[in-house]
């Protein structure tokens, strides 16, 4: 009779062992499962400095999610890097030849972010979050079809003036390819219209200058590096017949005046 117990425990105690040995197996693979569904939504994101109060890219994307973006300092002066309203990166400033990073757990939006030694005259940015974003920089945003049958052909030589903290139009129109915009500073302060890697030009007041570059069909946003808050939008529209982000000739800027 004993035996017959001593063997009943002993069953009991492997099958015990076995079920144990299956939990052990089917909560590891679901860990790694989740871990793997982690990994897969973060979007890791560099920024370069490219002088005071400037970096690179200006326009960022990536989807839904946690977000970190690494900044890296090649200037001499310390700078930071912030997203407004998440947080900064390098709260006492990013030395020459460091990095700092900033993670934040952002829902699709746009968001701003700055970077520099000084926040008001910082150089803008902007984030997109959008479903299916995927990580990465550039100097355009969305793309825009081939104007309809009997739509005006929009311009190629536009024009824009810069007021104190505004642009005047704030929206512009022209065609895809070649670009020339003249800008007039009728304000009190020194201005930049900004696109990207494209367009860096100072314009001083009362000073007329004129810049011409080449760029595929797209949203593009410019700004003055000096003030923040002075933004507009660039609508390259492509002709007709020709698809919205085709390739163009590389970036190329000239300017006059």
């Amino acid at each position: 009779m004993f035996r017959r117990i001593s063997r009943g425990r002993r069953r009991f105690a492997s099958a015990m062992l076995v079920l144990a040995f299956v939990a052990a197996i089917f909560l590891s693979g679901a860990a790694t499962s989740e871990n793997g569904r982690a990994a897969s939504s973060l979007a890791s994101l560099t920024v370069q400095s490219t002088g005071r109060n400037a970096c690179s890219p200006t326009s960022l994307t990536a989807a839904p999610g946690a977000v970190t973006i690494t900044f890296s300092n090649a200037n001499d002066e310390r700078q930071q890097f912030g997203i407004v309203g998440h947080g900064t990166a390098g709260q006492d400033g990013v030395r020459r030849g460091e990095s700092a990073t900033l993670s934040a757990d952002l829902p699709a939006g746009s968001y701003t972010f700055w970077c520099g030694d000084d926040r008001d005259k910082a150089m803008r940015g902007t984030l997109t979050i959008g479903q299916g974003g995927s990580s990465g920089g550039g100097t355009g945003g969305t793309t825009t079809g081939p104007a309809g049958p009997g739509t005006p052909a929009p311009p190629s030589n536009v024009s824009v003036t810069m007021q104190d903290n505004s642009f005047s139009p704030s929206t512009i129109h022209a065609a895809a390819g070649q670009v020339t915009v003249t800008i007039t500073n009728s304000g009190h302060s020194a201005h930049t219209f900004t696109i990207g890697s494209l367009v860096n030009q100072v314009v001083a007041p009362g000073q007329t200058k004129t810049v011409t570059f080449t760029a595929a069909a797209g949203t593009y946003r410019f700004f003055c590096v000096y003030h923040g808050s002075m933004v507009g939008s660039l609508i390259l529209e492509a002709a007709a017949g020709t698809p919205a982000g085709s390739p163009t000739t590389p970036p190329a800027t000239t300017t006059s005046g």
